[in-house]
């Protein structure tokens, strides 16, 4: 499965400062996901210290595109 990062999720990367090995972790093993809208997926992975990384992404029929990506604290499944 190829991993692709959208432009906006370039820029954002760069402007919060987030590592691509911390992303690309949460898209292939996310501890728990919730739907998006128009057709997003919502992933999310814990790392410790109740921050969690989430990473918005939309899926292809052989690939990923990564919307975006931002730490939330305190997240709860729901």
């Amino acid at each position: 499965m190829e991993i692709r990062f959208s432009p906006h999720a370039e820029l954002k990367i760069y402007q919060r400062k987030l590592f691509r090995e911390r992303i690309i972790d949460t898209v292939l093993h996310p501890d728990f996901s919730k739907p998006g809208y128009n057709k997003r997926e919502q992933l999310f992975k814990d790392f410790g210290k109740k921050n969690f990384m989430k990473v918005v992404v939309m899926r292809g029929q052989n690939y990923v595109t990564i919307v975006t990506a931002h730490w939330v604290a305190n997240n709860k499944k729901k």
